[in-house]
């Protein structure tokens, strides 16, 4: 993970932490990794930009579902050990688009895909990640625990996973084939 969804000094603002780096804090390390784990599983698609090749059956359609978006750079492309030619397909927000139905291929493509800096990033992803990590870093010592008891009473909390707020910053961003859930 060396896409940085949520800096530490946002957090260190924000949680009024004292520490100098990222690395005084081991478990807002963790937490801050894991929140990235759990944002591209959510969306079904990998956010780093890099390259990476996939093996997809496709049974009948003209669709390449990719998992790396944005695609920025197709290396190589073949259906069934043969070469497919530029001219046969089209970058598409989900992958690729074939100019023909494939029947029952089994392609292979080598791509670069996903955001090349946080930069790159939509503001909406980056501040899903930072309402989730700061309610994750708040919440470590009662992780899992459905319900907390303190002096003023008791609190009914989330289940643990993904918040229903995050939830909503991130449906833009889901994969086209992934089904929201």
């Amino acid at each position: 993970m060396a896409l940085e969804l949520v800096t530490f000094d946002h957090l260190k603002a924000f949680l009024g932490l004292e520490g100098a780096t990222i690395s005084d804090y081991p478990d807002l390390s963790v937490i801050r990794e894991s929140v990235y784990f759990g944002i591209e599983s959510y969306l079904g698609r990998f956010l780093e930009a890099t390259e990476r090749t996939e093996e997809i059956r496709i049974k009948k359609s003209k669709l390449i579902p990719l998992k790396g978006l944005p695609v920025t750079a197709i290396s190589s492309i073949t259906s069934d050990g043969d070469a497919v030619d530029s001219d046969y397909y089209d970058i598409d927000s989900f992958g690729l688009r074939l100019k023909y139905t494939a029947t029952n291929e089994l392609f292979s493509i080598t791509y670069t895909g996903g955001y090349a800096t946080a930069d790159d990033v939509p503001d909406l992803i980056k501040r899903a990640a930072s309402i989730q990590t700061i309610f994750e870093w708040q919440s470590k010592e009662n992780i899992a625990a459905t319900s907390v008891i303190s002096e003023g009473g008791t609190t009914i909390r989330p289940e643990f996973g993904i918040l229903e707020a995050v939830k909503q910053l991130l449906n833009p961003y889901m994969h086209p084939f992934k089904i929201s859930s």
